[in-house]
């Protein structure tokens, strides 16, 4: 006899989590751990891609372009609205419009937990609005479990973000376009 659980792996939570965006209107998030993972990042506007990309380190097609990387903690979250567990990019940039800088305060708090974070963003100034979470709120619990879990087995939240090597990277048409222009760039192993 066979279980199928073993087949097919039993709920473990997400392979692969999605990055939550913050807007001019407000995203609603739950906190339930401070522990996250850092990263450098590069935001490639290429219709192709349109997302932060990890920089694949030396050589880095858009470091050798002068596109410097943005260093980021990466913090789980529930994002309320999808009853999912999604991943906050935290610039370390710092000052008070900053996100980490309003964040920093709250997630002191021992009781992070019982609140409800309204997150939005106009240009670079970002706001942040705390509320105690609904009674009638879904805590997701089952859901943070599941993330815990499959966290505890390995999952990071670098998954959030495409993981394009350098020469994915250097491929884009709009990264080619400028290495183009600078009269090219060599690959790794090349």
């Amino acid at each position: 006899m066979v279980d199928i659980l073993d087949a097919f792996g039993a709920a473990s939570g997400p392979e692969r989590l999605e990055l939550v965006r913050i807007g001019a209107t407000a995203t609603m998030v739950q906190f339930f751990t401070r522990d996250g993972d850092r990263g450098r990042f590069h935001w490639e506007e290429d219709p192709t891609v349109s997302s932060y990309v990890l920089c694949p380190g030396i050589p880095c097609p858009l470091c050798f372009v002068h596109e410097a990387p943005t260093d980021a903690h990466l913090l789980p979250v529930l994002a309320v609205e999808r009853k999912a567990v999604g991943v906050l990019m935290v610039s370390l940039a710092r000052g008070p419009a900053s996100l980490g800088a309003q964040l920093i305060p709250h997630l002191r708090d021992e009781g992070i937990q019982d609140k409800l974070f309204l997150l939005s963003r106009e240009r670079a100034k970002y706001s942040v609005e705390v509320h105690p979470l609904g009674e009638r709120a879904d805590r997701c619990l089952g859901t943070i479990k599941a993330f815990t879990t499959a966290r505890d087995a390995g999952l990071s939240l670098l998954t959030a973000f495409p993981n394009l090597s350098a020469q994915e990277l250097a491929d884009v048409p709009r990264v080619r376009a400028k290495l183009d222009a600078l009269g090219g760039w060599t690959p790794p192993g090349a």
